[in-house]
């Protein structure tokens, strides 16, 4: 019997952009999951900075500049992951 701390699923065709970002970061590849998930960003050391329900984008706007890691969450499924970069 395998153990896993978190069920994950595979999100094709997901993206995120621009990455390395400024300000805000544009979601794509969602339409899918009809607004039923929630980007959630995290720190390098794990908090939880950002949420956003359903959203398009999500802000890193008045973030310092450092590498930042994206979840799309729906239900208590992780779907993806991604690393993002804060300019």
């Amino acid at each position: 019997e395998q153990l896993t701390s978190s069920q994950e699923a595979e999100l094709p065709q997901f993206t995120v952009f621009p990455n390395p970002t400024t300000g805000l970061l544009y979601l794509d590849g969602l339409e899918h999951l009809q607004g039923q998930y929630e980007a959630r960003l995290r720190s390098a050391t794990g908090q939880v900075i950002r949420t956003a329900a359903g959203a398009e984008s999500i802000s890193l706007e008045r973030l310092p500049s450092g590498i930042y890691l994206l979840e799309i969450i729906s239900g208590q499924q992780v779907l993806a992951r991604s690393k993002v970069i804060r300019e």
